[in-house]
């Protein structure tokens, strides 16, 4: 392994990111990685801290040349053997000197504006330890918007090849799990758990593992899905056979080591004959779930909704989406579900799923029946009249 001497650039004062790039081959999208972030991030505000495992095509040769042509401050381990995924990870860690740390893919390429939207919920939040954004393909279609772990330990992306701008992708939310193509972690966070698990070899499931990890600390990583980051998926990747058996030898060790919070996951095999599977699934780790029926929105707005553990979901008739769409959107840049359209329909995709329905008392009523049916355990909450669009506080119990 050379020393961390050989091309490197110290930063004139402590980053507050340090972006960590583990690089194995694929050179060409080394660099386009390495352009996309001096071109899309602010400077003095990051370090660069590139770990080479042992690049076959010369990709360790270029990153030191890369850190002598550019004024970004940039760390460098040039290593003799493949550390794998994980342990190249934690070095760079180790290198690093930021407050928060970005592991990032040495195939995905950052947008223009992803660098402050990421960090934004880790400032606003001691309980969020880790953000990631939406990942889309070449193509531009999606190719990941949070991703479920099944009971057995698959992993099953959300919103696999849909279009990025449909809505139920593109507001942002807690989420179990992402791929660690590009992370934000804390520091702090990253190192008490003591990285990600070197057990796991050349890759696959270390990033599952830290993000169960998180979960057992009662930590949270935050969808940010205003960030899109193209991601090559693989370009450095073995053979797929040899990728298939690696991922399954860390797929039985996984399942081993998380067994115990792998309890209360939801496999997503038959969605489309059930749709509560997806809904179930990605809210694995809300504890709280209200559906707020409305027929308008309130003109003040809805007050704060400061309830990190809870998911709210408003339902508004369709109709009301065309003088609503700024308010629609602006609650579900908040973090708050919206669907418009039929009501029926949100209890029937959360069949059983609901803690608590509030919606006007005609409303309730009228549905006792589809209630009975889809959603006998919610409580149920009258709205009063004059406060229609008032948050569970301000209304009457049924």
């Amino acid at each position: 392994m050379n020393g961390p001497d050989r091309g490197n650039k110290a930063p004139a004062s402590r980053p507050f990111v340090s972006i960590c790039m583990v690089t194995h081959g694929a050179r060409d999208w080394v660099e386009r990685a390495l352009d996309a972030v001096v071109a899309n991030t602010p400077p003095g505000r990051y370090e660069l801290v590139v770990v080479d495992n042992a690049s076959g095509d010369g990709s360790g040769a270029f990153v030191r040349d890369y850190a002598t042509a550019h004024d970004t401050p940039m760390r460098i381990e040039l290593c003799d053997d493949n550390l794998g995924f994980a342990a190249g990870n934690d070095l760079a860690a180790n290198l690093a000197s930021g407050e928060v740390l970005c592991l990032l893919n040495s195939d995905a390429l950052v947008p223009p504006g992803w660098f402050d939207a990421l960090l934004a919920p880790l400032a606003s939040d001691p309980a969020v330890a880790a953000t990631l954004p939406l990942f889309v393909g070449l193509d531009g279609r999606l190719q990941e918007a949070g991703a479920n772990v099944e009971p057995d330990g698959r992993v099953e992306a959300f919103g696999i090849r849909a279009d990025p701008d449909d809505v139920e992708w593109s507001w942002p939310r807690r989420v179990t799990y992402g791929s660690a193509a590009c992370w934000t972690v804390r520091t702090s966070v990253f190192r008490a758990i003591g990285g990600l698990d070197a057990g796991y070899g050349l890759g696959y499931y270390e990033d599952a593992d830290f993000a169960f990890e998180l979960a057992r600390r009662r930590l949270r990583i935050d969808l940010v899905p205003s960030v899109r980051v193209v991601h090559a998926q693989g370009a450095s990747s073995p053979s797929s056979a040899v990728a298939t058996e690696r991922r399954d030898a860390n797929q039985a060790r996984f399942v081993a080591r998380q067994r115990a919070l792998l309890g209360h996951h939801w496999h997503t095999l038959d969605v489309p004959n059930e749709p509560h599977r997806y809904f179930a699934a990605r809210d694995a780790d809300i504890a709280y779930r209200v559906l707020l029926v409305l027929e308008e929105l309130p003109p003040d707005g809805l007050p704060e909704w400061e309830t990190p553990d809870s998911r709210l979901t408003i339902a508004l008739p369709a109709a009301r989406l065309a003088h609503d769409t700024a308010a629609v959107r602006q609650l579900r840049d908040r973090g708050i579900e919206v669907v418009v359209g039929d009501s029926e329909q949100a209890l029937r995709d959360r069949l059983f799923l609901l803690d608590e329905v509030i919606a006007p008392a005609e409303w309730l009523d009228r549905e006792t029946t589809l209630l009975d049916e889809w959603q006998p355990q919610a409580e149920r909450v009258r709205l009063e009249p004059a406060r229609t669009g008032a948050p569970a506080t301000f209304v009457e119990r049924a």
